[in-house]
């Protein structure tokens, strides 16, 4: 391994590390390649300077990202943020009415594409943030060739991974001003993905888990093992058995928040109760203080499943919101409350407690509850928060 290589090597590993970023500037001022400056005009901090440089290399430092420096969906914001001669961060969007008006290529446009030149160029070496809000192709939102294009070419540096991004489908603290069904998009077969970026940190996977992508690709995660993943949200309004499963089977011994939404049946969430006895058993997640278990139509039997569990010891907080628990759960809950009381907050907002349901488990420990539903018992006519 060259000079050079050593200290990429070292770069991806210390992407924060800016005495090591300013000795690399100097191995490639060197040898006359315009990375170099960039870096050091980075560092001066004049803005201007280094927007002017940019554009005066932009061949040589965007090559055929050039055509990519906006989002091709609704808003065109810029895709890129640079730190020190590298892109940092990168926002990924390709929505197909709107790309035709940004691009007469716009076909040739679409997210995969975007991502694939992206992690194959230079100047993504350092990519450590990568959202990808939407890949709204002609006949639906689709992921599947976005995923393979991360597994295929990686993101070695990368920290934290966004895959979706919908306004009023869970949370998330977007305002994109667009609006799409969950259940409508498709993740495809991700289980390439994740020995391809091993150094993830976060991740947000906010997309359908229960149906197929356009070339026919169940959706799939595979084995979830992310050695340095700490932070964890899945919000889908339909999570199939097999998705389930991964997650709780994951090794991920840096988690220390997770929260899966398992959504309804009717959209695909075909999971249950049993599919998360590995998650329970706790060998996965070692230092676990967080854990939602969210929107499920089996959220009676979450409880009961979990209260004897050796991983509900070790939590600190517990949310089982935006589902269908009725005062059955509440009280297990009760009657097990030794094993909830430890808990500094426990979430059962927006399910379907009757007041005194609620009043068996206040005491327990902190509890939130807000936004509870009625239903008629005599149908059982409950439902998740988030569906389609």
């Amino acid at each position: 391994m060259g000079k050079r290589e050593e200290l990429e090597a070292k770069l991806i590993e210390h992407p924060g590390d800016v005495d090591l970023r300013m000795v690399y500037a100097d191995l490639l001022q060197s040898t006359g390649d315009p990375r170099g400056e960039l870096i050091v005009l980075s560092h001066r901090g004049n803005q201007a300077d280094v927007d002017a440089y940019l554009a005066k290399h932009e061949d040589a430092l965007l090559g055929p990202l050039v055509r990519f420096k906006h989002a091709f969906d609704h808003e065109a914001q810029p895709a890129f943020t640079w730190h020190l001669g590298f892109i940092k961060s990168a926002k990924v969007g390709y929505e197909s009415n709107s790309a035709g008006d940004l691009d007469e290529d716009a076909d040739e446009c679409t997210a995969d594409r975007v991502v694939a030149a992206l992690l194959q160029h230079p100047s993504a070496l350092l990519l450590e943030e990568l959202a990808i809000t939407m890949n709204m192709l002609d006949d639906g939102m689709y992921f599947d060739s976005v995923v393979k294009a991360i597994a295929q070419y990686g993101a070695p540096a990368l920290r934290s991974l966004r895959l979706g991004e919908f306004q009023h489908a869970g949370p998330g603290g977007v305002n994109n001003g667009y609006d799409y069904e969950i259940s409508w998009s498709s993740l495809g077969d991700a289980s390439g993905v994740w020995k391809a970026v091993p150094r993830l940190e976060r991740l947000r996977i906010q997309l359908g888990l229960g149906g197929t992508s356009a070339n026919g690709d169940v959706d799939k995660i595979g084995t979830f093992d992310l050695p340095r993943l700490e932070h964890l949200e899945v919000v889908t309004g339909g999570m199939n058995a097999d998705c389930a499963r991964s997650f709780a089977a994951a090794k991920l011994p840096a988690a220390k928040y997770v929260d899966l939404w398992f959504g309804s049946n009717n959209y695909g969430g075909d999971a249950t109760v049993k599919d998360l006895e590995p998650l329970f058993a706790g060998g996965g997640v070692p230092k676990l203080a967080h854990l939602g278990l969210m929107n499920a139509e089996f959220a009676d039997e979450i409880v009961a499943a979990l209260s004897p569990s050796q991983l509900l010891p070790r939590l600190s907080e517990l949310s089982l919101a935006h589902g269908t628990m009725t005062d059955a759960g509440a009280q297990t809950i009760a009657t097990h409350a030794d094993a909830f009381e430890h808990l500094k907050q426990l979430d059962l907002t927006n399910n379907y407690l009757t007041s005194a349901g609620l009043t068996s488990v206040r005491g327990v420990c902190p509890v939130l509850s807000e936004e509870q539903r009625e239903y008629d018992a005599g149908d059982d006519d409950r439902y998740v928060a988030l569906a389609e």
